[in-house]
C-alpha cells in the first residue's frame, strides 16, 4: 500500500457576473496528523446569512474515511468520494447552518494524515443547491487529468475541482483550468510524513463544465497516482415579477403596483421599480430612477415623482434574489399634458406722445399656478426682445430705439410662457402723437430804430430721432401779424436758416415789436415762440437850403427837408428871421416861399419834431436880402415831384430832393462836406429800380433857385424842353423808404455843370420824376472876380 498522505489540490472556481453565489474560504487545507482520529477546524465567526451552503474539502489516505462532519450539532452530508492509488477525496456539505462560532468537527475511521477546506457559498438555490458531482482517479505517467460535469454550469453557478496526489508522486507545481488567479498554494507538509501537499484554489471568468488538473514531474518515466471531485453549486433562479400597473397619473406623479409571483428558489433580497424616458430602464442605467419597493415575494406597490408633464415614461418592476435581478414587461406611463397660460392684453389700445414713455400690460392666468415670463413684440417686427414683465414701462428713448415715430400706430403683442408651453396674446394697439420741436430764441432787448435787429434760435431739438434726422425747419414772422416773411408755417415752407434779420430803418419806436418764430418737423409738428424787442425812438432831422440872397419885395423860395429813421410824422417850423415863421408838415423835401419886405441880413432856423415829441437839432442858414433888382428872364418854371403807379401795382410815392439847388462854385467841397444832392422815395414792392438822370439841352442854367411851383409863364403853360440822358443805373431795393445821392459826377468822371436835371425813378412800370438845378454864379459875383 502506498505511503498514506497525499498531495492535494483544492480548485475552486467562481464565474462573478451577474449576482452569482458569493463564495467565502473559511480555511485552507489545514494539516491534521497520524494517530488523531477527531479533530476540529476552526475559523474566524462569520454573520449568518440565507440560503447558505457550507462545503467541507478532504484529501486523506486511501486507507481512512471521514466517518462524521458537524457544526454544533448540525450534521454535513458526504457529497461525493473517491478512492484510489493510495488517496482519497470527499466533499461534504451543510445547507443553512446554524452558525454560533467558527469551528467544525470532524472524525475518522482511521487515524491518517489529512488536509481540510472549508468554503462558504451564500445566495444558492434553496432546494436544490448543488449539481450532481462527478469524481476521477488515474495513475499514470500523464501530467494532466480531467473531469466533466454531465449538467450545464450556469455563468452564475459555481464549481469546485479538488485533486489529491499520492504520496510517492513526483507532481509539482499543479495548476487548474479554467482559472485566471488562485488562492494561491501552500506547502505545509514534509516529505517522510505528509508528503508534499498543496493547496491550489482558482477564480474562472466565464462558464464552464469541465476541469483540468496540470502539473510537471521531474522523472517522465514516474507514474502519478490520483483522485479528483467535481461539483457545482448552483445560484437560485430570477424571481418572476409581474407586469407593473400605474394608476392615479398626474402631471407630476404616478402610482405604481406589482406582484414577485416567484422567488426562485432564492430569497428575494430586493424588488421595486425602474423608468426613464429611455427605451428600457434597468437598476443604475444612465437617466434611470429606481423605486424600493421592499424585498421579499407578493404584491408590493410605489410612486413615481418628480415627472415632467406631458411626458412618456418607460417603467418596468424588478425582484433580485441570487440568481440575479429579473425584470418585468416594461410599460409606458404618459404624464397629464401642461395646462397653457391664457390671458389678454390690458389696457390696449395705448396712448404715448413723442418724448413720453408708456405703460403696456397683459392680465394671464395659468391653471397650475406656474411662473410667467413675458416677451414682447412692441413696434410690431415679429421680434419679442422689446420688453419683458406683464407689465413693462417703456421709456420715450427705448420707444425711440425701436424706430417708433409719431404721429403713428404700432401692433403690440407679447409671447407668455409657464416652462412648458408659449401662447402669443395680441395683437394690440400702441398710437403714438407727434411732439412738436423745442427751441430757445436770441434777441437784443433794445434797440434803436436806427438798428438792424438779428433773431435767432438756439438749442433746437426734437424727441424723435427721425425728426431730428430729417431736420427742423423754421418760418419768421417780423411784425407779429401772422404773416411770416422768411420761411413759413408748413414743412415745405419753412427755411433751414437759423436766423433772420430786420433791416435797419424798418423799426419804429418808441415802442415794442415782436418777433414771432415757428419751427416745424417733418410730420407738421409745429411750435411756435415769440420774443418782445423794445425800440427806443430816434430823433428827426432837418436839413435847410437857403439861396443865400433875396431880393426885397420878391419871393425867396428856401429847400427844407425834413427826415426820420421811423415812420413818424414829422413837423417843421422855420423861422425867417423877421419875425415871422412858416410851418412845414411831412417828411418830404419841400420848398416854403416868403417875400422879405425889407432888405437886410437874415438867419434863419429850422428845427424838426416827431409825433413821439423827439426834436431835431436846430439848423440855420444866413440869407442877405438885397433891394429889389431890374427884373430877369423868367427861369423855366419848376417842376414838382410827381409820384408814379404802375400796371403791377407797384407804386412810387414821396419824392422829394435835399437840397433842390446847389451853386456850381465850390461844389466838389461842398459834396465832400456831405452837401449833395439826396433824393427820397418810398417803393410800394421790392423790385428792381432804375434811375435815369437826363440835362436839359440849350440852358446854361440859373443864377438863382426857382420857385418850388416855377415861374409863371405869360401864356400860362409850362415851356417844353429837350433832355438829353446823363447818367443811368439800376439797383435791386425792398419795399420802404429808400434816398439815393445825386454825385459830384456823372458818367466817365465829368462833373455837374450848371444847368437843369430831370431824375427819373421807374420800377415795374411805374415811374416818377422830379428836377433839380446846379447854378451859376450871378453877374455881380463874376463882375466882382
Amino acid at each position: 500500500m502506498r505511503r498514506a498522505v497525499l498531495l492535494a489540490v483544492l480548485a475552486l472556481v467562481t464565474v462573478p457576473s451577474g449576482a452569482s453565489a458569493r463564495v467565502t474560504l473559511l480555511s485552507g487545507m489545514q494539516a491534521a496528523h497520524p494517530g488523531v482520529s477527531a479533530f476540529s477546524v476552526t475559523f474566524p465567526t462569520v454573520d449568518a446569512e440565507p440560503d447558505q451552503l457550507w462545503a467541507v474539502v478532504f484529501s486523506i489516505a486511501e486507507s481512512s474515511t471521514v466517518t462524521s462532519v458537524s457544526h454544533r450539532g448540525q450534521a454535513f452530508t458526504q457529497q461525493a468520494s473517491r478512492a484510489g492509488f493510495g488517496t482519497r477525496t470527499e466533499v461534504w456539505t451543510l445547507q443553512n447552518p446554524d452558525l454560533t462560532d467558527g469551528k467544525i468537527d470532524v472524525t475518522y475511521s482511521a487515524s491518517t494524515p489529512t488536509r481540510v477546506a472549508i468554503l462558504r457559498f451564500g445566495d444558492v438555490h434553496r432546494t436544490d443547491p448543488v449539481v450532481q458531482p462527478v469524481t476521477g482517479a488515474g495513475n499514470s505517467t500523464a501530467t494532466t487529468a480531467t473531469l466533466a460535469l454531465t449538467s450545464t454550469v450556469r455563468s452564475v453557478d459555481q464549481f469546485v475541482g479538488v485533486l489529491t496526489g499520492a504520496d510517492d508522486t513526483t507532481m509539482t507545481d499543479l495548476t487548474a483550468t479554467p482559472g485566471a488567479t488562485g488562492w494561491g498554494s501552500d506547502d505545509t507538509g514534509d516529505d517522510t510524513r505528509d508528503g508534499p501537499l498543496r493547496v491550489l484554489g482558482m477564480l474562472t471568468a466565464g462558464p464552464a463544465t469541465q476541469m483540468t488538473w496540470s502539473w510537471t514531474s521531474p522523472d517522465p518515466l514516474q507514474a502519478n497516482g490520483w483522485t479528483a471531485v467535481l461539483f457545482a453549486v448552483r445560484a437560485p433562479d430570477l424571481a418572476a415579477v409581474a407586469t407593473p400597473v400605474s394608476s392615479s397619473v398626474t402631471q407630476t406623479t404616478a402610482s405604481l403596483s406589482s406582484d414577485v409571483v416567484g422567488d426562485g428558489g432564492g430569497t428575494v433580497t430586493e424588488r421595486g421599480f425602474v423608468y426613464c424616458t429611455c427605451p428600457t430602464p434597468f437598476r443604475g442605467g444612465a437617466g434611470v430612477t429606481d423605486v424600493d419597493g421592499g424585498a421579499g415575494t407578493g404584491p408590493f406597490t410605489g410612486s413615481m415623482s418628480g415627472l415632467e408633464r406631458g411626458t412618456e415614461y418607460r417603467v418596468r418592476a424588478y425582484a433580485v434574489n441570487g440568481g440575479g435581478t429579473s425584470y418585468s414587461s416594461p410599460i409606458t406611463v404618459t404624464t397629464e399634458p401642461n395646462q397653457p397660460p391664457s390671458g389678454a392684453l390690458g389696457g390696449s389700445p395705448w396712448s404715448a406722445v413723442e418724448g413720453a414713455g408708456v405703460t403696456l400690460a397683459a392680465s394671464v392666468f395659468d391653471p397650475e399656478g406656474d411662473p410667467l415670463t413675458y416677451a414682447w413684440d412692441v413696434n410690431g417686427d415679429g421680434t419679442y426682445t422689446d420688453a419683458t414683465g406683464a407689465t413693462p414701462f417703456l421709456t420715450w428713448d427705448e420707444l425711440d430705439a425701436l424706430g417708433l415715430d409719431g404721429p403713428g400706430s404700432y401692433s403690440v403683442s407679447v409671447r407668455v410662457s409657464d416652462g412648458y408651453d408659449t401662447v402669443t396674446i395680441g395683437p394690440g394697439t400702441l398710437t403714438v402723437a407727434n411732439a412738436a420741436p423745442t427751441f430757445s430764441l436770441t434777441a437784443p432787448a433794445t434797440v434803436a430804430e436806427t438798428d438792424a435787429v438779428q433773431v435767432g434760435v438756439t438749442d433746437v431739438d426734437d424727441a424723435s430721432t427721425a425728426d431730428r434726422t430729417d431736420g427742423i425747419r423754421f418760418g419768421y414772422d417780423l411784425d407779429d401779424d401772422g404773416t411770416f416773411e422768411i420761411g413759413g408755417i408748413t414743412y415745405a415752407t419753412g427755411t433751414t436758416a437759423t436766423s433772420a434779420t430786420i433791416p435797419a430803418g424798418e423799426l419804429d419806436g418808441p415802442g415794442t415789436r415782436t418777433v414771432r418764430v415757428a419751427a416745424i418737423d417733418k410730420d407738421g409738428g409745429v411750435r411756435q415762440r415769440g420774443v418782445a424787442i423794445t425800440v427806443r425812438n430816434v430823433a428827426p432831422t432837418a436839413s435847410l437850403d437857403a439861396p443865400g440872397e433875396a431880393t426885397a419885395g420878391s419871393p425867396v423860395a428856401v429847400r427844407v427837408d425834413l427826415d426820420d429813421v421811423g415812420a413818424d410824422e414829422l413837423t417843421g417850423v422855420l423861422d425867417w428871421g423877421d419875425g415871422t415863421r412858416s410851418t412845414v408838415r411831412g417828411g418830404s423835401a419841400q420848398t416854403v416861399t416868403h417875400t422879405y419886405a425889407e432888405p437886410g441880413a437874415r438867419t434863419l432856423r429850422l428845427v424838426a419834431s416827431d409825433d413821439d415829441g423827439a426834436s431835431s437839432a436846430p439848423v440855420t442858414a444866413r440869407l442877405v436880402v438885397a433891394p429889389a433888382p431890374p427884373p430877369e428872364a423868367p427861369a423855366a418854371p419848376a417842376e414838382t415831384p410827381r409820384a408814379g403807379t404802375g400796371a403791377s401795382g407797384q407804386r412810387i410815392a414821396r419824392v422829394s430832393v435835399t437840397p433842390r439847388c446847389l451853386r456850381a462854385p465850390g461844389l466838389r467841397a461842398r459834396i465832400a462836406q456831405g452837401r449833395t444832392m439826396r433824393v427820397r422815395f418810398r417803393l410800394a414792392q421790392p423790385g428792381r429800380v432804375r434811375f435815369r438822370l437826363q440835362r436839359l439841352t440849350g440852358k446854361r442854367g440859373v443864377a438863382k433857385c426857382p420857385p418850388a411851383r416855377g415861374v409863371p409863364q405869360p401864356n400860362g403853360k409850362r415851356a417844353p424842353g429837350i433832355y438829353r440822358p446823363h447818367t443811368s443805373r439800376a439797383l435791386n431795393l425792398r419795399a420802404g423808404m429808400h434816398t439815393v445821392t445825386v454825385a459830384a459826377t456823372g458818367r466817365r468822371g465829368r462833373r455837374l455843370t450848371p444847368g437843369t436835371y430831370l431824375l427819373r425813378i421807374e420800377s415795374g412800370g411805374a415811374s416818377a420824376r422830379t428836377k433839380l438845378w446846379v447854378l451859376r454864379e450871378p453877374r455881380r459875383a463874376l463882375r466882382s472876380r
